[in-house]
């Protein structure tokens, strides 16, 4: 839900059905992976076997490639990529490594 307003107010308003099926390829993908998926985070806290959720592979792969198909196509014909490359780039050294601090020093 957080992710298709913050698409929807990104694009615009101009199509919920691109943020609807980035949103579905997004929560398919995640299904069985601790990053992706808060559920599936908290089971795995608790003890529950990877191998549990090896079944909600068989609905999230589909799903994954049917919206993330859609999707795709649909967010090219709003924001086609183009071949010209971004070359003023500034990195912000001190937030990168407060994110790398934060990433090595949690417990």
């Amino acid at each position: 839900m957080i992710g298709g307003t913050i698409a929807r107010s990104f694009l615009r308003q101009r199509s919920t059905s691109v943020s609807s099926s980035h949103v579905a390829a997004s929560n398919a993908g995640g299904s069985g992976s601790v990053v992706g998926d808060t559920t599936t985070t908290l089971m795995w806290i608790d003890g529950v076997s990877p191998l549990a959720v090896l079944h909600a592979f068989v609905a999230a792969i589909p799903a994954l490639f049917i919206f993330g198909i859609i999707g795709a196509i649909q967010q090219n014909g709003h924001q086609p990529i183009v071949a010209t490359a971004v070359t003023d780039v500034k990195v912000d050294y001190g937030k990168l490594v407060i994110v790398f601090l934060i990433l090595a020093l949690r417990s």
